[in-house]
Parts: C-alpha cells; structure tokens; sequence
C-alpha cells in the first residue's frame, strides 16, 4: 500500500488555505460582508409568512373548496393547529388553576376570526364535572379542587378509550 499524499498536496487542503490566507489578509472586508448578509437575512426572516392551507391552491368553486367550506361550518374547521400547555411537573394539568388558565387561552383563541373551535383537557373536566351532577349546565365549570379534575380525568379514562384522552393530556398529566 502506498504512503498517504502529504495533506498539502491535495487539491481540497490547497483550496482551504489559499481561502483561509484571503480571509486574513482581508479581515476588515470578510467581517463587513459578514454583517451585510447578516443584515439581509434578519430583514428577510420579517418576510417569512407560514400558510400551510393547501385548500386555498384551489380554485374558488372547486369541489375541494366547497367541500370544505360546507365541513368548517359542520366541524368547526378543517384545518388543525395543536398548543402544548406545560405544567413543568406531572399532574399539573389537574390543578385548577392551570385548567382555568387553559381555559382562559381557549377563550381568547376563539375570538380570532381564523379559529373555528377549541378543545382541551377543561373541556374533558367540565364536561364529567357536569355529567357527575345530574347533568346540569351550571355545573360544567373546572371544579375547585385538584381531587374532583383528578377523579374526573380518571372517570373519563376509564369510560373512553385511551387514544380520546390521551388527544388532550399525557401520561403524566403535565402536559
């Protein structure tokens, strides 16, 4: 086997330092340059707009467009956008008070004219919290103790399968 060619005498160790001695010998330049690109890409990343509605690439009047116009009314929207809520430390989400605040954000995610309907583990809550009390409207509230959300999140668990819950919550109830 033949001895390995000196690292000077390949072509891509020759290229590095010829590019490594301009950019010494014209630092001021390098770092001016630097900036500008910088600059350019911080005004450019202003710019960057997400739309991830493949409906809007049809045609108004198409069959996929009406379709779900017609599905947005019945179901609140088509189009899913998920929100974590971290409660930092396992069984936070049974705390009334982050369930409250869940709440809360709920509320003032359904004022914006783009979001059709919210769901979350407070809607789970309220709704067993209800159930549990003959049913009675006035009743579908967070309750006031971390015992009735726990006991309720449980029921529910028992009562739906897995995947239903695990839609709005984890393992740990942290999340």
């Amino acid at each position: 086997r033949g001895a390995a060619a000196p690292v000077e005498a390949e072509p891509a160790s020759r290229w590095l330092a010829r590019v490594g001695r301009a950019c010494i010998a014209w630092k001021t330049s390098v770092v001016v340059v630097g900036m500008v690109v910088l600059g350019i890409s911080a005004v450019g990343l202003t710019q960057i707009r997400m739309n991830n509605n493949m409906v809007a690439w049809f045609k108004a009047g198409s069959d996929i467009r009406v379709a779900d116009t017609a599905l947005s009314r019945a179901l609140g929207g088509t189009a899913t956008l998920y929100l974590v809520a971290d409660g930092k430390q396992p069984d936070a989400v049974t705390r009334p008070e982050f369930l409250r605040a869940l709440e809360g954000l709920q509320r003032r995610a359904e004022r914006e004219p783009v979001v059709g309907k919210t769901t979350s583990v407070a809607d789970v809550v309220k709704r067993v919290h209800r159930v549990l009390r003959d049913n009675d409207p006035a009743q579908e509230v967070v309750p006031d103790s971390q015992e009735a959300a726990a006991q309720a999140l449980l029921l529910f668990s028992m009562a739906a399968r897995q995947r239903e819950l695990g839609n709005v919550v984890d393992d740990s109830y942290q999340k």
